[in-house]
């Protein structure tokens, strides 16, 4: 997660944001566009190792208890066999998406959008 709020308040006063979620960025200033949020995203994927990481619309949100957890394990499942080559894979259009790490080096986002 990438806290983009003023003072990081949406961090530091979350309970669950601080207990249940391993990785949160609340250092990033909230005037950002799209473009540069995906390159922010695509490098702490690629400072923390990770092979692929996942990018949600802010405004997107699962509501019933329990379906987080199924839809996360749902979205690892797909991601873990998907062919070795993959770039994007798109769920509800691009609502949630993963993006495959070194997929997007060789693209980079447009800083113009």
């Amino acid at each position: 997660i990438i806290d983009t709020s003023p003072n990081t308040h949406c961090y530091s006063d979350s309970a669950f944001l601080r207990t249940e979620v391993g990785y949160v960025y609340p250092t990033i200033p909230s005037d950002m566009t799209f473009a540069m949020m995906q390159n922010v995203a695509w490098n702490l994927a690629q400072r923390w190792g990770f092979p692929y990481y996942f990018w949600q619309h802010a405004d997107v949100v699962i509501t019933h208890e329990g379906e987080n957890e199924e839809f996360a394990t749902k979205a690892m499942r797909i991601v873990s066999a998907a062919p070795p080559d993959w770039g994007q894979i798109q769920f509800g259009y691009d609502l949630f998406a993963a993006y495959r790490t070194e997929a997007v080096a060789r693209v980079r986002w447009d800083q113009g959008i």
